[in-house]
């Protein structure tokens, strides 16, 4: 081997060995580099409307009643309304608004704010609700003022003490809703009784079952109470057509 060959050689071993320091060395460098962190956007939530209804018997007579209305968007927003009408106990009703996620075990969680009202007051707060295709848990616990009028859970760890309230056909609920505020909006007029000694007719309670077209009220004029069954019948988009209360 000439002298020459011998000095292209040494060159060429130089460069091969000065390619893989430079080598080494970039992938250093982007390793040292700051990366951008990777951002998991949830899943979107489909549009629907989800509805839950629940009718408790309790020793006071009356049922113990709480339903929500809960409105999904594709955008994981979520509105909706609640009312929980406990029997003898100040009812609580309003609406709400938040956003919903799915953890990892599957759950479904709405955290919203819930504008509700009790004993006249307006009160903005914090209400939390896992649901399902069976039931939503709605959470119920300690709340406390944050400082500016609006009332939030105070130990979010703790939270243990909830009320499950059963899923429903929307129609279902929406038709049993609407004939029931039918029925006391109406019963002055649906009543086959006239009110005596100058009274007001009134509805003490009322029940209707959409899945029989059937229900029962009772009813009163201050002075006189009655008890009776009726009929109802459902137009388009589930409007009261007709209801017909049956004289015993």
């Amino acid at each position: 081997m000439s002298s020459t060959q011998r000095i292209i050689g040494i060159i060429l071993v130089i460069v091969a060995v000065v390619l893989v320091v430079m080598n080494v060395v970039n992938r250093s460098n982007k390793n040292d580099v700051p990366q951008e962190p990777i951002v998991q956007t949830p899943a979107p939530i489909a549009s629907q409307q989800l509805c839950f209804y629940s009718s408790v018997p309790s020793e006071r007579g009356f049922p113990d009643i709480a339903w929500i209305r809960m409105n999904l968007a594709g955008d994981n927003t979520v509105t909706g309304e609640f009312k929980n009408l406990p029997s003898g106990i100040d009812s609580k009703i309003g609406t709400f608004s938040g956003v919903v996620s799915i953890d990892a075990n599957g759950i479904s969680k709405a955290d919203t704010w819930w504008d509700s009202m009790a004993e006249g007051m307006n009160i903005r707060e914090q209400l939390i609700m896992n649901y399902d295709n069976d039931s939503v848990r709605v959470a119920f616990a300690e709340k406390v003022d944050r400082g500016d009028g609006v009332y939030v859970y105070k130990d979010m760890q703790t939270i243990s003490t909830y009320k499950t309230i059963p899923h429903v056909s929307c129609y279902w609920m929406n038709a049993k809703l609407s004939v029931e505020d039918y029925v006391r909006a109406n019963i002055k007029t649906l009543a086959p009784q006239p009110a005596v000694l100058g009274g007001i007719m009134y509805v003490v309670r009322v029940s209707a079952d959409p899945a029989t077209s059937t229900g029962s009220v009772t009813y009163e004029d201050g002075h006189m109470q009655y008890t009776s069954s009726f009929t109802f019948m459902l137009g388009t988009h589930g409007l009261v057509s007709s209801v017909a209360l049956v004289k015993k």
